[in-house]
């Protein structure tokens, strides 16, 4: 389970799983293809992520480091590999539209690694960065497949995406706090302090989903989407646990909260699956 976790296999599963979801709530028809491409992409982008920060992590997460170090020197091939498999991909499948945003989404997440980290000071940038790029999955789908249009259901849904995906990347910052503190990196919650930034998340978690209240209300989604609503309670069950914990937990960061995209939104929306 933990070379599964520590390896970035489960948390790459993220990807596809929000691309499934964005096609059911958007109604785009979906084809196994995207999934697999979303995946193998997003796995590449970690890995190389992985590699670049080693030295730092050796230090913020030390028991991962201890595997990552058994296969180092192997990850440049394995990123090539999976960013060549990927790129066929989108080329045999005949989808170069989609290709195209993907690199531009790659390229700026290769930027975020080896640029702005440490050039931009902005009290939470990293978080927002990396928010509004995997937000834009939705209009990846709509890109992927060409026809289908980006209206104001497409709009609302990468919103509620993006607020969901800064609670994520915010919490996660919870644990590295003094890492990121000393690194120069000004995290949320080293601008603000743990207390303040799980009351910021609790008001995310809020907001998400009056977004996707108004989209039902403007009869943008259909009615089953009020099954997000589950995710207040669950949101509150972490945010809860990181008032206690702020040292890594692999139970509550890696299942818990990165579990919310990879298995709990899908299962939300399976009477919407079922119906269409």
């Amino acid at each position: 389970m933990k070379e599964f976790i520590y390896g970035g296999y489960w948390s790459s599963l993220a990807i596809p799983s929000i691309i499934f979801v964005s096609s059911v709530v958007l109604k785009i028809p979906l084809t196994w293809d995207c999934l697999l491409i979303s995946y193998l992409g997003y796995h590449a982008l970690r890995m190389y992520n992985r590699y670049r920060e080693f030295k730092a992590d050796v230090i913020t997460n030390p028991e991962r480091s201890a595997y990552l170090r058994r296969y180092y020197r192997f990850l440049p091939i394995m990123i090539v590999s999976f960013s060549i498999t990927t790129i066929f991909l989108f080329i045999f499948f005949s989808r170069i539209d989609g290709l195209a945003m993907a690199l531009l989404m790659a390229v700026f997440g290769f930027l975020y690694t080896d640029f702005f980290k440490k050039r931009i000071k902005v009290p939470g940038f990293k978080a927002i960065y990396v928010a509004f790029w995997w937000s834009l999955l939705p209009l990846f789908v709509s890109i992927y497949y060409n026809n289908f249009p980006i209206n104001s259901a497409t709009i609302f849904f990468m919103s509620f995406i993006f607020s969901r995906l800064l609670i994520n990347v915010v919490f996660f910052d919870i644990k590295d706090v003094e890492a990121d503190r000393k690194e120069g990196v000004i995290t949320i919650p080293v601008a603000y302090g743990i207390p303040k930034t799980l009351k910021i998340l609790w008001f995310l978690n809020v907001l998400s989903l009056l977004l996707i209240a108004l989209g039902i209300l403007l009869h943008l989604f259909d009615l089953w989407n009020l099954m997000f609503f589950f995710l207040l309670p669950y949101t509150y069950y972490f945010l809860k646990k990181g008032y206690e914990k702020t040292k890594e937990d692999l139970f509550l960061y890696y299942v818990v909260v990165d579990g919310e995209q990879i298995f709990l939104w899908p299962l939300l929306i399976l009477p919407l699956t079922i119906a269409h």
